[in-house]
């Protein structure tokens, strides 16, 4: 893998599910906090979900349109199909985890309470 990286992410995450219907049955995600982002698509902070992940080698992750290192540990998290949307909308696995773990099935509610 070439090691040129196109942003650095912490508080990372790669994000699996469960139940995924089956031509979506090895899609991965990145997901974390922007640390650096070379090609300045994003600001230092901000709440991050890549695109498909295609390689993890290490620290580095390979996406579907970029090279990222992950800065500290990289968590693997596996939900359900039906929590994509939560991702999507750039709430953090953990936290959905958090409240699948708990037994909440409706967190886009609480997605949507914290963008307001």
């Amino acid at each position: 893998m070439n090691k040129t990286h196109d942003g650095v992410i912490e508080d990372a995450c790669l994000v699996s599910f469960a139940d995924a219907p089956e031509h979506h049955k090895n899609l991965r995600l990145l997901c974390g906090c922007v640390v650096e982002d070379r090609l300045r698509r994003f600001r230092s902070g901000d709440a991050f979900r890549s695109s498909p992940v295609l390689e993890v080698d290490g620290y580095n992750v390979r996406t579907a349109n970029s090279l990222y290192q992950v800065e500290g540990p990289l968590d693997h998290i596996e939900l359900p199909w039906s929590h994509l949307e939560a991702v999507l909308r750039l709430m953090h696995p953990r936290e959905i985890k958090g409240f699948v773990d708990e037994g909440f099935t409706e967190i886009l509610i609480h997605a949507e309470t914290q963008k307001e």
